[in-house]
């Protein structure tokens, strides 16, 4: 083990030298290799971290967090009690975010490793390692972990699983509490105004209703967008092509074949309605060119109707605006439309998808602990029940309160003592392992009404992403060649896109362009997609990607 991880050290240095990032080989898993690896220990039963082990030994951790000024990430209400629980001495490494992939580089190239070791986004890394040596198995310990498993399923375990080797490196973060769905937010206090409460139920009367709002405010902004690099268009530039299904840089399934939405009929009549809104100066003049601070600028200020995000982005727009904005607005996802456009081959495409239950966080004991079984009874108290609810909710009396069998947070409390860095210690939860708190951060700055209001309109789009299933193409790598071409492809959407929106070029002309397109880049972009998907049809469904059979 000593050689491989030497190996591995001298490998990374390398890397570290050229800049360039480690990356998973894709061979199919070999389905009899979850054994511990060489060197792990064998795992003793474990319910509850309960019985305090009767020698204090030193323990240490490296982990994902932020800096925060005057807070000790080893001294704290939430490590301090779980040294107590497992009588260890942990010493915590926090790395913020602009640092962490840096720092996890030099920690692997080192070869001398924590005893737990929390990876962030880098999974393809942490496994190259893990195969060289550097991390044990933790399928013995997670089959005997009720703790673990109450919030990590064995499906969530298989998904976290080591595609080469077949092993379970890590225990993953959950993710299956976050919101699901996504979809177009609206102002619905707009609604209210300029259309005396009732949703509109068709793509023209959506434009109607924004020429409505624009006539009465000549001087505000209605419908924008925001640029992020070569997605040009996002946010408050998709709601249109949302609801013809059609995002810009996005796919579907039809019929079993792959088809960028460029090519789409919907996304011609998409564009064709973008053009229609810029011609009567409801679209922005300057929406290809709106950058992120002048985007938000117009959200605060102007009457920008539509949007769209996912859930989480709808309760964070609702929070923002009725705690710093308070100007009476009321962010929702729309309901579905009653009179979808003619053009449209199936409403399911304009539904979202379900999240992966998990995330790429995840935590790994190193094969050079001196107490990998302490080191697991760490990991299990920082998920037991007791540790959970302070991580999110801090402390009664404190941080919230108990009024009529119902908790009630503390806002200001909780954005000022250590809980406003705790969650970042949920490790197997997940940032949004606390829903109840999330809810209920939410009705004490919406109200009750339109708390409910809000999540109908999330239920709504939730039950939509279920039913479609997850949409990744599980296990899917995009070759170099199409990665290379990425940006290029992007931009050459754009291109066109946004001079037929300006008028600079025809419909027909728009027609010419995306032919050029789908002959210079849909056989190289999406060709391996459909091999794969061709391929791995039984495989993906089993594992819930319904659009498979699309």
């Amino acid at each position: 083990m000593k050689k491989s991880l030497k190996l591995l050290s001298t490998l990374l240095v390398g890397v570290l030298a050229v800049g360039t990032v480690l990356t998973a080989c894709s061979s199919k898993p070999d389905k009899g290799s979850s054994s511990p690896t060489p060197g792990s220990a064998s795992p003793a039963v474990s319910s509850e971290p309960s019985k305090v082990p009767e020698k204090k030994v030193p323990l240490s951790l490296f982990m994902y967090g932020a800096r925060v000024d005057g807070l000790n990430p080893s001294d704290n209400p939430i490590v301090n009690k779980v040294k107590e629980m497992t009588n260890t001495d942990l010493k915590v490494e926090m790395v913020p975010q602009a640092d962490f992939d840096t720092k996890f580089k030099l920690m692997l190239a080192s070869g001398s490793l924590p005893d737990i070791v929390q990876s962030s986004g880098t999974t393809d890394q942490s496994y190259e390692a893990a195969r060289a040596g550097a991390f044990i198995d933790l399928k013995a310990y997670y089959d005997k972990s009720p703790i673990i498993q109450k919030y990590v399923t064995p499906e969530m375990m298989e998904l976290s699983k080591d595609p080469v080797t077949g092993n379970y490196w890590r225990i993953p973060m959950a993710y299956d509490k976050a919101p699901q769905g996504s979809g177009v937010i609206a102002r619905y206090d707009l609604v209210e105004k300029y259309n005396n409460g009732v949703w509109p139920e068709s793509v023209e009367q959506w434009v109607d209703l924004m020429r409505v709002i624009k006539k009465a405010n000549p001087t505000k902004s209605v419908f924008t967008n925001r640029n992020l690099g070569d997605a040009l268009f996002s946010y408050g530039g998709t709601p249109i092509f949302d609801l013809y299904g059609a995002n810009p840089y996005e796919f579907r399934i039809m019929n079993g074949k792959v088809v960028p939405n460029v090519v789409l009929p919907e996304y011609r009549a998409a564009v064709a309605v973008m053009r229609q809104l810029y011609t009567e100066g409801i679209l922005d003049k300057d929406f290809a060119s709106v950058t992120s601070d002048q985007y938000w600028a117009k959200i605060e200020k102007d009457l920008i109707l539509l949007d769209s995000n996912a859930t989480p982005g709808l309760l964070w727009n609702a929070n923002h605006a009725a705690n710093n904005i308070k100007d009476g607005r009321k962010y929702m996802f729309i309901p579905d439309l009653k009179k979808p456009p003619a053009e449209l081959a199936d409403m399911k495409y304009t539904y979202g998808f379900r999240n992966s239950p998990i995330l790429t966080e995840g935590l790994f004991i190193s094969s050079s602990s001196k107490d990998p079984d302490r080191a697991w009874k760490v990991i299990e108290a920082f998920t037991s029940d007791e540790l959970v609810e302070d991580i999110f909710w801090g402390e009664e009396g404190k941080t919230f309160k108990v009024e009529n069998g119902k908790k009630v947070p503390g806002l200001k409390a909780l954005s000022e003592e250590w809980t406003r860095y705790s969650y970042y210690y949920a490790f197997v939860p997940g940032y949004e392992g606390a829903p109840d708190l999330g809810r209920a951060k939410t009705e004490l700055a919406l109200g009750e009404q339109y708390t409910k209001e809000v999540y109908d309109s999330i239920d709504h789009r939730m039950q939509k992403a279920m039913e479609n299933g997850f949409g990744d193409l599980n296990g899917y790598v995009q070759p170099e060649a199409v990665a290379l071409k990425q940006s290029e492809s992007m931009q050459r959407i754009n291109q066109f896109t946004v001079k037929t929106i300006m008028g600079e070029l025809s419909i027909e002309q728009f027609d010419q362009e995306v032919a050029k397109w789908e002959k210079d880049y849909r056989g190289l972009m999406y060709d391996e997609m459909q091999k794969y998907l061709d391929t791995n049809k039984e495989m993906l469904r089993n594992m819930g990607i319904k659009r498979v059979d699309w």
